[in-house]
């Protein structure tokens, strides 16, 4: 019961870890229902809703996305919506462009420096913020275009994100950088 109750919890999440989703696919597909049948600890009804309850959590788990990267903190959306809610939580009137900025890359710090695809789509996110409302004075924006234009998307071919997101991020960037161009 544990193992079936685990792995419904593990299909919560955005994505798997590889080695875990593994192990439990393995550990629940060997679980045997003839022991468990016969220690007549549970009634019909709850045996059979076990039974059910395993061969669900055993599809959604084949159909889950994999993570090959135990050490990454956040994914592409997760990091994105939640620059987009600190973003708004500071942009008040009583701060400057240049204020914003130094506490976007203070509060993502270490997302900035734990892989670099985490690192540019704080840039990319936090440019196009600052671009949205208007904030476009052109010290506070070169370092990110900078390091935006920099990048090369083939940095990151093995890192966490999958291709759709490369690819949306790519497409982003583009844009920061055409706005960019437009200001200056």
């Amino acid at each position: 019961m544990i193992s079936v109750i685990i792995a419904e919890i593990l299909v919560s999440h955005v994505r798997i870890l590889h080695t875990f989703k593994d192990y439990m696919m393995e550990t629940i597909s060997e679980l045997n229902f003839k022991l468990i049948e016969q220690e007549n600890k549970l009634s019909s009804d709850q045996f059979n809703e076990l039974i059910s309850r395993k061969d669900k959590v055993l599809k959604q788990l084949d159909n889950k996305p994999l993570d090959y990267y135990p050490r990454v903190c956040w994914y592409y959306e997760e990091l994105t919506d939640e620059l987009n809610k600190f973003f708004d939580q500071i942009n008040t009137d009583s701060i400057n462009e240049e204020e914003i900025i130094a506490r976007v890359l203070n509060r993502f710090e270490r997302d900035c420096k734990n892989t670099l695809s985490e690192k540019i789509i704080v840039y990319t996110t936090l440019a196009e913020n600052l671009l949205k409302f208007g904030y476009t004075r052109k010290e506070g924006l070169y370092r990110i275009k900078e390091e935006l234009q920099l990048f090369n998307v083939e940095d990151i071919r093995d890192e966490q994100l999958i291709e759709e997101e490369r690819r949306d991020l790519v497409v982003r960037i583009d844009n920061v950088l055409e706005q960019f161009n437009n200001i200056s």
